[in-house]
């Protein structure tokens, strides 16, 4: 299993990432300053989805995963070319995904 990296850039009060994937994934979020930093709602953690790059749809997340500063989780059944969006309200430090064979 190869780990790629994505790279979240600050836009407004958030920490956002897009990429297209590739299928299914397993995603590892570290993040700092949990919950609100840099004035951002405390605890903002949300992923979207679409197959078009607009009009992106929620994706839902258990509650209690935009509190936590460490997550590790399977993105299952994603076709390939699924657009994804990550948007967090504190610093992504770290961030990999890696692919299902």
């Amino acid at each position: 299993m190869e780990l790629q990296d994505l790279t979240f850039n600050k836009e407004g009060d958030l920490w956002v990432c897009e990429f297209e994937a590739a299928g299914p994934f397993n995603i590892k979020i570290t993040r700092a300053n949990v919950p609100g930093a840099y004035g951002a709602l405390p605890g903002t953690l949300s992923m979207q989805q679409s197959l078009t790059g607009e009009d992106f749809v929620p994706v839902p997340l258990p509650p209690a995963w935009p509190l936590m500063a460490k997550l590790d989780f399977e993105v299952p059944n994603v076709p390939e070319g699924m657009h994804i969006r990550i948007e967090s309200g504190a610093e992504v430090t770290t961030c990999k995904i890696a692919y299902q064979s």
